[in-house]
């Protein structure tokens, strides 16, 4: 039974290590919360209204899932990379 759960086993042992390195990554203070489209409403909300300072203090918010946590890391690192060049 463990050989069918491994792949996602891995998976999510991935996942919560890079939140974790994540845990202290700063939010630029005028990130637009407005391009998480991808993100459940009642999130996108309640982060824009906290407007968390860190990846940890956003993954703190009720109502933020780790799969919103996940969408707003990819949307951080797009914009380093796009302003990186």
């Amino acid at each position: 039974m463990e050989v069918k759960y491994d792949g996602y086993n891995e998976r999510e042992t991935n996942r919560m290590g890079r939140r974790v390195d994540a845990e202290e990554r700063p939010i630029p203070e005028d990130f637009d919360y407005n391009l998480l489209d991808s993100i459940k409403a009642e999130a996108r909300a309640k982060l824009k209204k906290i407007q968390p300072r860190t990846i940890g203090q956003a993954a703190r918010i009720s109502g933020v899932d780790p799969s919103d946590i996940d969408i707003l890391l990819i949307t951080l690192e797009n914009q380093r990379r796009a302003k990186a060049g």
